[in-house]
């Protein structure tokens, strides 16, 4: 890996072509991006939310490169290596996408997502 970037990720499109047997949305995924590289850290929490006592979810950034990539929110983000890291196998979906200020052919770009931790109801449907 390159140093710095600590984890393998699988970027997958969420669309919802057929409705399910009681006439609810049936989400499919299609893999956009089946290898990427990029560093997962867990952002901190904002304590004077937590001071008023409301519930906020774990957000998550992670870095990758390069920045043109057409990764958009509401893409799901699944970590797929090393094989023992915490995130292995699980989901997390995308809130944010933030860009680099560098021209699109420049080595030095980046893209920043905000990641929320997300889990699918009715996996076994």
């Amino acid at each position: 890996m390159t140093a710095g970037l600590n984890v393998h990720a699988r970027i997958w499109r969420i669309s919802f072509p057929v409705d399910d047997s009681s006439g609810g949305a049936l989400p499919t995924g299609t893999v956009s991006y089946p290898d990427i590289l990029g560093r997962l850290n867990q952002a901190k929490p904002n304590f004077l939310l937590l001071q008023q006592g409301m519930e906020i979810d774990d957000i998550f950034e992670f870095e990758t490169r390069p920045p043109a990539m057409e990764i958009y929110e509401r893409d799901e983000l699944e970590i797929i290596y090393p094989t023992n890291h915490v995130y292995f196998g699980k989901h997390f979906r995308v809130v944010g996408v933030r860009r680099s200020s560098m021209h699109p052919s420049d080595s030095r770009g980046f893209m920043i997502l905000t990641l929320r931790r997300w889990e699918r109801a009715h996996v076994q449907q």
